[in-house]
C-alpha cells in the first residue's frame, strides 16, 4: 500500500510503499487510538516541560499520514505509545533519581567531591538510569507490552 506524509512547516513530502499495510487488520491497529485528542492534550499539559517543548508535542499530535485513502493520525498514536511507556517504566525514573542523589552526595564531599564530582555525577546518573531500565525490561508483562506496541508500527516499513 502506498503511504504519504508531509512535514509540517517545510512541506517536504515522503512517499513509499508499505507492503505490510496490505495485510488484513494492519490499518485497524494504526487507526485505533485509545486517548481522545482532549485527553492527550491534557496529558501533555500536565508534563513538566517548557512551553516550547509542549508546542512541539502538540505539533507531533497533529501529524497525519495517508495510507491509500485512509488518514492515520500517526502523531497521536506515537504520543499515545510514549505516554504508555512513561506510565509503564517506573524503575528507570527511580534509578535516575537515585543516581542523581548519589552524584550530588559525591560532589558534596570536601576536596574529593571537587575533583570527582564532575566525572562521577553524570556517570552515576547514567548508571542509575541504566539499572532501572534493565529492571523494567526484565519485567515480562512489560516486555510483552512493549513488543505489542512495536508490532503496531512494523507494518509501516517501506520498501
Amino acid at each position: 500500500m502506498r503511504i504519504e506524509a508531509q512535514v509540517a512547516g517545510t512541506g517536504k513530502k515522503f512517499v513509499g510503499e508499505a507492503p505490510g499495510l496490505d495485510e488484513p487488520g494492519a490499518l485497524d491497529l494504526l487507526k485505533s487510538i485509545a486517548l481522545s485528542e482532549e485527553e492527550l492534550l491534557q496529558q501533555i499539559d500536565q508534563l513538566q516541560l517548557s512551553a516550547d517543548a509542549k508546542r512541539m508535542l502538540y505539533t507531533v499530535a497533529r501529524t497525519t499520514i495517508w495510507a491509500g485513502k485512509v488518514v492515520i493520525r500517526i502523531g497521536r498514536k506515537i504520543l499515545e505509545t510514549v505516554m504508555w511507556l512513561v506510565r509503564s517504566f517506573t524503575n528507570a525514573p527511580a534509578g535516575l533519581i537515585v543516581g542523581s542523589v548519589l552524584g550530588i552526595l559525591v560532589s558534596s564531599i570536601p576536596i574529593l567531591g571537587f575533583t570527582l564530582g564532575p566525572f562521577m555525577t553524570p556517570l552515576l546518573v547514567a548508571l542509575g538510569l541504566a539499572i532501572g531500565a534493565v529492571q523494567d525490561i526484565k519485567d515480562k508483562p512489560l516486555k510483552a507490552g512493549i513488543d505489542s506496541q512495536v508490532k503496531q508500527y512494523e507494518n509501516l516499513r517501506t520498501t
